[in-house]
């Protein structure tokens, strides 16, 4: 059972979502959360836990708890349950009906990933945040696997040093026919890496991408100008890009906002 410091830190840690935002992000409109104690009923909850040091067996019991069937936006990022909490997560069937999960920080490897791909209850999952952990190219090939994820229409990579090869896999194996939002900065995937997703049927859907950090040169340019996808926001800051460059993106027609950070 949960420890009484463990369920109070569960209980003040839930708050009541009345609607959750059109890409399903885990930014929800502040003017709808409210504290559960407000309201009655059956009410869709959020879960923030980051930074609280949960282990294997806290985690255990927390997918255990009832109000958990009823979560649909749970934050995990930095604790200490690492892969083997990956394996709990997703196998637990109270999380069946959870839309956005974070797990930021948690020094998932490729064997954390590889439970994401055995998965077959995070079906309604569409958010999904995985930035600054410690997976490769196995990994990646691990989430573009899973059938539970194939509904994602957001996926955030940041930090992964997954590279080049693990952008031919993004664009080879993935099926994400719905995936809006794609953030791969600092991924390291380079020039080659962003050719492997421009030629693929990955970037087609997508609104908004981010390829910052990622040692991207002219050719990207290039790359990016003859692949005719057509983005929202293209965020390309601190690359190896000139400034005539970054002018033929901002005028092209195929980006409407083009971020530089340098």
């Amino acid at each position: 059972m949960l420890s009484p410091y463990f369920f109070g830190l569960v209980e003040n840690s839930l708050t009541a979502i009345t609607e959750i935002s059109e890409e399903t992000a885990l930014v929800v409109d502040e003017r709808k959360v409210f504290d559960i104690s407000e309201l009655d009923g059956e009410v869709n909850l959020k879960l923030q836990l980051n930074e609280k040091e949960v282990n294997l067996e806290e985690l255990g019991f927390l997918l255990k708890y009832p109000k958990i069937r009823r979560v649909q936006l749970l934050e995990l990022d930095k604790n200490e349950f690492y892969d083997n909490g990956i394996q709990l997560i997703t196998t637990a069937p109270i999380l069946e009906n959870l839309v956005g999960l974070s797990l930021a920080s948690n020094k998932i490897s490729d064997k954390g990933l590889s439970y994401f791909a055995e998965s077959t209850t995070l079906k309604s999952l569409a958010a999904l945040y995985l930035q600054k952990n410690q997976f490769g190219v196995e990994g990646i090939r691990a989430l573009a696997s899973s059938q539970s994820l194939s509904g994602l229409k957001l996926l955030y990579l940041k930090g992964n040093h997954f590279g080049i090869e693990g952008a031919k896999v993004l664009a080879e194996d993935s099926q994400w026919t719905s995936l809006k939002k794609l953030y791969i900065q600092g991924c390291r995937i380079e020039d080659q890496g962003l050719s492997y997703l421009c030629n693929s049927p990955l970037l087609e859907p997508v609104e908004e991408l981010n390829i910052g950090f990622n040692q991207l040169t002219d050719s990207s340019v290039d790359t990016l100008i003859e692949s005719k996808i057509k983005l929202s926001i293209l965020d390309i800051s601190v690359n190896y890009i000139t400034e005539s460059n970054i002018q033929r993106l901002k005028t092209c027609g195929q980006f409407g906002t083009v971020l530089i950070e340098q």
